[in-house]
């Protein structure tokens, strides 16, 4: 057994160990990050409302409160909109350049089919032409007889 490779148990350990370690990574990093911001939106909700029904704070502050939390997501969704149409541009303006050289190539490969398509065609093609004409001449040459006669 080679020296250099560890057993199979031990591979698959350290597998389940950096699994482990992801997923712990994805709670702390992406999940708790998004709940905490949730629950501090929807405790700024909370507050206009019970501020509003004791009647501490104004209509219009609380209105403009619920506006500006009404606003946040979408704005939060429209960077992502932009973030995602700006690298689709990014990716095509990629693509475009390097169009050219795979169009030409593609095109080359295009003509050599379509070349060895007709040589075959007309291969394939030419024993049933020459039965064709030979029976029409056939045809002919007992027509010009039987005129003649």
């Amino acid at each position: 057994m080679n020296d250099m490779q560890p057993p199979v148990s031990s591979t698959l350990l350290l597998s389940s160990q950096v699994e482990v370690e992801h997923r712990r990574q994805v709670l702390r990093q992406i999940l708790l990050p998004i709940v905490l911001l949730l629950v501090a939106i929807l405790a700024l909700a909370v507050f206009a409302v019970i501020s509003s029904v004791r009647g501490n704070v104004s209509s219009s502050l609380l209105s403009s409160t619920a506006l500006i939390l009404m606003i946040l997501p979408v704005m939060f969704g429209g960077v992502i909109f932009l973030v995602l149409v700006g690298g689709a541009i990014y990716l095509i303006s990629k693509i475009a350049c390097l169009l050219p050289i795979y169009s030409d190539l593609v095109y080359m490969y295009l003509e050599t089919g379509r070349y060895y398509v007709r040589v075959w065609s007309d291969k394939v093609a030419n024993p049933v032409i020459a039965i064709r004409v030979g029976f029409d001449s056939l045809r002919r040459l007992f027509a010009r007889i039987k005129s003649r006669g």
